[in-house]
C-alpha cells in the first residue's frame, strides 16, 4: 500500500470535519475510493451529524455500485431535518430504478412537500401521478409548477386541459354524475380548441338537458 495512504491516515485525527471532507472529495475525484471512504468516515466520527460527509459517502457508494450502503447513507440523511430532502431524493431515484412505482410516488410526495419549488422533484411526481392515473394529483402538482415559476402559463394551461380531459374521460366512463359533468366542462373551459374535451363537454351539457350550451361548443 502506498506510503501516502499511511501519511493521510496518520494525520486524520488532527483535522477538522471540513478538512477531511475536502481531502476525501479530492481523493474521490482522483479515483481512490478506499482513502476517500476513510476520510469521510473519520469526519463522521468527529461529527456524526456532518451531512456533507454523508452526501459524499452516498456518491462514493453509488460510484462503487454498492446500493445497499448507499441506501443506508440516504436513510441516515433522512434522520436529519436539514438533509431529509437529499436522503429522500436518493432513495426515490433508487426506487425508480428498481421499478417500485408505488413506493416512489409516496417518497416523491414527501420530498415535494419539503421543497415544492424543486423542479426535478416536481417533474418526477407529475410523471408518476399521470402514469398512475392520479389526474387530480397531477393537476395540483402542475398548479404548483405554475406558482413556483417552473412552467410558462400557456404551457401550464394546455397541459392542465389535457389532464382535465383525461380525468373527465375516466369519470364519464363510470357514469354521468354532477361531479363528472363538471370535470368534462372544466376540461373544455381550459382549452376550448381541444376537440375531445369539447365532445365530452357537449355530452355533459346534453346530460343536463342544456342543448343551448351544447350547441355552442
Amino acid at each position: 500500500m502506498p506510503l501516502i495512504y499511511f501519511f493521510f491516515v496518520g494525520i486524520l485525527f488532527s483535522q477538522s470535519p471540513d478538512n477531511l471532507l475536502e481531502d476525501g472529495n479530492s481523493e474521490l475525484q482522483n479515483g481512490d475510493l478506499t482513502l476517500a471512504e476513510d476520510l469521510f468516515n473519520q469526519a463522521l466520527k468527529i461529527d456524526p451529524s456532518f451531512a456533507p460527509a454523508l452526501k459524499s459517502l452516498s456518491k462514493l457508494y453509488l460510484h462503487r455500485g454498492d446500493l445497499k450502503k448507499a441506501n443506508e447513507t440516504y436513510k441516515a440523511l433522512i434522520q436529519n431535518p436539514r438533509t431529509k430532502f437529499v436522503g429522500l431524493r436518493g432513495i426515490l431515484k433508487q426506487k425508480l430504478a428498481e421499478g417500485h412505482t408505488e413506493i416512489a410516488i409516496k417518497i416523491a410526495k414527501e420530498a415535494f412537500n419539503i421543497k415544492p419549488a424543486h423542479t426535478e422533484t416536481q417533474d418526477i411526481l407529475l410523471q408518476l401521478q399521470a402514469e398512475s392515473g392520479d389526474w387530480r394529483g397531477a393537476r395540483k402538482t402542475l398548479g404548483t409548477k405554475l406558482k413556483k415559476g417552473t412552467i410558462p402559463r400557456d404551457i401550464h394551461r394546455r397541459r392542465d386541459a389535457v389532464l382535465a380531459l383525461a380525468e373527465a374521460k375516466e369519470l364519464l366512463a363510470e357514469g354521468t354524475s354532477i361531479e363528472k359533468q363538471e370535470a368534462a366542462i372544466e376540461a373544455n373551459r381550459l382549452s376550448p380548441d381541444l376537440v375531445p374535451a369539447a365532445v365530452l363537454a357537449a355530452r355533459a351539457y346534453i346530460s343536463r338537458n342544456n342543448n343551448r350550451n351544447a350547441s355552442r361548443i
